[in-house]
């Protein structure tokens, strides 16, 4: 027992995004587990997803190459509405001092991607409290 490790905590994160993936894209999981290409009407399409060794959901592109960390360049992809996103929201926006919506997407998205994130984290902010949205209002002038 005692304490968890990184790589525990790591883990546990990957193995609860994955059944949050598998139940919010099953059938786009589905499709690549088979090989075969996305069908045209797919949302997602454009991000061009794959799904890594640990079988995450992924976005793809061109910064295959690019020498930045695994997770800003293939960030996992979690759903729009869903609880577990609204958390990650409300994590990212107070772990960088209630920073405003921009700020607070670009660190989301440093490991997540969640389509239209932008009005999620707006709807997350609208719903702060006064303080928080005067300390907004004054960091943004």
């Amino acid at each position: 027992m005692g304490p968890l490790k990184s790589k525990e905590l790591s883990e546990s994160l990957k193995c609860i995004i994955k059944n949050i993936q598998r139940t919010s894209f099953s059938n786009e999981i589905r499709y690549l587990e088979k090989g075969i290409p996305l069908p045209n009407s797919c949302k997602l399409l454009n991000l061009h997803p794959f799904l890594d060794d640990s079988g995450l959901f992924r976005v793809g592109g061109r910064l295959r190459n690019f020498p930045i960390p695994r997770n800003q360049k293939h960030p996992m992809i979690i759903p729009t509405n869903y609880n577990f996103t609204y958390t990650v929201n409300n994590h990212f926006h107070i772990l960088y001092l209630h920073t405003c919506a921009e700020a607070t997407l670009a660190n989301i998205r440093n490991s997540f991607w969640i389509p239209s994130a932008r009005n999620v984290v707006r709807k997350i902010l609208r719903t702060a409290s006064p303080v928080e949205r005067l300390v907004l209002k004054v960091r943004s002038n």
